[in-house]
């Protein structure tokens, strides 16, 4: 899958391989930190403090797909270099598959489990009548429904760095930041749908961000 990049893995000079995969990735993170403050900025200019307070109830679960993230994508990713830089292209392939694969799997059991432990789980959040139903349907679309995307989204910039692809690595995060940007007002402001539609433009911009991912897979593939 690596192609010609396993001899940045290799053959290149340490110092100058940190770089080349380093400041790419600087940069998608600070695209990342935008991205992840989209939703909390367009939400607030609802002037509706309620719908805030459901977005910012919302975060210890959605940290939760960051950590299947950071478990699947950066562990995944760092037996991957290894296994380019010894020339086992074969166990890298194995170890991507897995990856991805368990990564979907574990996502979308943890979005059903928050599902059906609502009742249970938004007391302990700090859930009220108030901001009961703003907080049921950001959870429905973020984790619910949503809990793949973001996980797949960041997990396959992870796996694609790994094999020194940190450009595309980095255009696909910043794809999906910029996109989240644009889409927040249309759904938000355009379509009225307040709330659920800051949530259903970050799912879209996360699903279209895998695409640019998968479509790239399938290039390198046929190399």
């Amino acid at each position: 899958m690596a192609g010609d990049r396993s001899s940045l893995f290799s053959d290149v000079p340490v110092r100058k391989a940190v770089l080349t995969l380093a400041i790419p990735t600087v940069i998608s993170q600070l695209i990342t930190v935008v991205y992840n403050m989209a939703d909390t900025f367009f939400i607030g200019q609802l002037n509706d403090p309620l719908q805030v307070a459901a977005a910012t109830l919302a975060t210890p679960c959605f940290m939760f797909l960051t950590a299947f993230t950071n478990l699947f994508g950066l562990g995944g990713s760092s037996l991957i270099s290894r296994c380019l830089g010894s020339e086992d292209k074969e166990k890298a392939r194995h170890t991507t598959a897995f990856c991805i694969w368990t990564g979907i799997a574990v996502a979308f059991l943890y979005g059903i489990a928050i599902l059906l432990l609502e009742p249970v789980l938004f007391p302990v959040l700090g859930a009220k009548a108030e901001t009961w139903d703003y907080l049921r349907q950001y959870v429905f679309w973020t984790i619910g429904v949503g809990a793949v995307p973001p996980v797949m989204n960041a997990e396959f910039a992870h796996l694609i760095r790994s094999e020194g692809y940190s450009k595309q690595a980095g255009f696909g995060v910043a794809l999906g930041g910029i996109l989240n940007i644009a889409l927040n007002p249309l759904f938000i402001f355009v379509f009225r749908l307040n709330i659920a539609g800051a949530v259903i433009a970050t799912m879209l911009s996360n699903v279209i961000a895998i695409l640019y991912f998968i479509g790239f897979l399938l290039r390198i593939r046929k190399r």
